[in-house]
C-alpha cells in the first residue's frame, strides 16, 4: 500500500458505501432499491443469537468515523 500509493481496501470499501448511501438519498422513494433499504420485508423470524449488521448499520458506523451526521 505504501510502496504503490494506492488507498487500503478498506477505505475503498467504505469510500464506495458513502456513494451508494448518497445515490440512494436522491433517488425517488417508490424505487426498489430505496424501498428495500428502509422497508421491512416481514418474513420468518430471526434465528436465535447476536444480531447480524446491516448494511445501513455500517454506514452509519462509516458516517460516525468521518464526522458526519445523516
Amino acid at each position: 500500500m505504501e510502496m504503490y500509493g494506492e488507498p487500503s481496501i478498506v477505505s475503498f470499501n467504505k469510500r464506495g458505501r458513502l456513494r451508494w448511501l448518497g445515490h440512494l438519498e436522491r433517488i425517488p422513494g417508490n424505487r426498489l432499491p430505496k424501498r428495500a433499504l428502509y422497508g421491512h420485508p416481514g418474513g420468518p423470524r430471526r434465528k436465535r443469537g447476536r444480531p447480524r449488521l446491516r448494511w445501513l448499520q455500517d454506514v452509519d458506523d462509516d458516517l460516525r468515523r468521518v464526522g458526519c451526521r445523516r
